[in-house]
């Protein structure tokens, strides 16, 4: 009995051996499964890393402007609401035929007058295009960093074996290191689109400026205009009380042709 107790004793802790094996081998196999799950995210930042070395990622996109690149402008946007509104003639006041202000708003501000004026104006159009060819370029410069494929067929050498039979040619290039000329021509043509950037921006704003001159003499001729009739209404009751005064005998004929002479100047 004690020798089997004793060889049961034995035979247990060699189970546990084992067991403790088994559990120190299945260890690095949780370890290693966890791992795998983020092994795709490395080999991303890896592939990534050695596109990086390739073809480097652009550095300035042709549909966003950045303004602090280009100086440092404030705008200051408290006095919009008193800015002038583009309005249709009223009763009464002579208007463009209904086929002309068929598209024209009842009303417009100086806002939305700048972005009707940006949207038909020909040269903003033309700028876009230009800063669209322009960013362009850029992609032609970066395809020096990309594989090269070329193909032909032509004819055999007439001095050798391969006389009279036609040959096809397929060659493949890829740059390894070139001094920095490709990635100059980048930067060259990276630079260039800042410059037809900021063309754009000029444009805008000699388009808002002449929108906002315009609206603004509009409003200042309205104004002289009304000033114009109060006083022209001022002379007419001169003229009046002139008319009145000599018809009374206070004041001599000369006074209304005065008065009258005045009130045709002023119309």
């Amino acid at each position: 009995m004690r020798f089997r107790a004793e060889h049961f004793k034995k035979n247990q802790g060699k189970t546990d051996q084992k067991r403790r094996g088994l559990i120190f081998l299945l260890l690095p196999l949780s370890v290693s499964l966890g791992h795998a799950e983020s092994s795709p995210h490395y080999f991303a930042n890896l592939k990534n890393g050695l596109g990086q070395l390739i073809a480097p990622k652009p550095t300035r996109s042709a549909h966003t402007i950045d303004i602090t690149s280009l100086g440092h402008y404030s705008l200051d946007t408290s006095k919009v609401a008193e800015l002038p509104q583009i309005t249709r003639p009223q009763s009464g006041q002579p208007a463009l035929s209904s086929t002309i202000t068929a598209g024209i708003p009842q009303k417009m501000n100086l806002m939305e007058a700048v972005h009707r004026a940006v949207q038909r104006r020909p040269e903003i159009t033309q700028s876009i295009s230009t800063l669209s060819a322009q960013a362009a370029n850029i992609d032609v410069a970066r395809s020096g960093y990309y594989p090269q494929l070329s193909g032909g067929i032509g004819t055999g050498d007439l001095t050798s074996g391969e006389r009279g039979r036609q040959m096809v040619s397929l060659n493949a290039t890829q740059m390894l290191y070139d001094f920095g000329k490709i990635k100059t021509n980048v930067n060259v043509e990276e630079a260039r689109l800042a410059e037809q950037q900021a063309r754009v921006l000029v444009s805008l704003d000699q388009v808002a400026f002449e929108v906002a001159d315009a609206i603004v003499n509009i409003k200042r001729y309205q104004e002289i205009t009304k000033i114009a009739q109060q006083q022209i209404q001022g002379i007419a009751r001169i003229a009046e009380i002139a008319n009145l005064r000599a018809r009374a005998g206070i004041s001599s004929q000369a006074d209304p042709i005065q008065a009258q002479s005045n009130l045709e100047a002023a119309q």
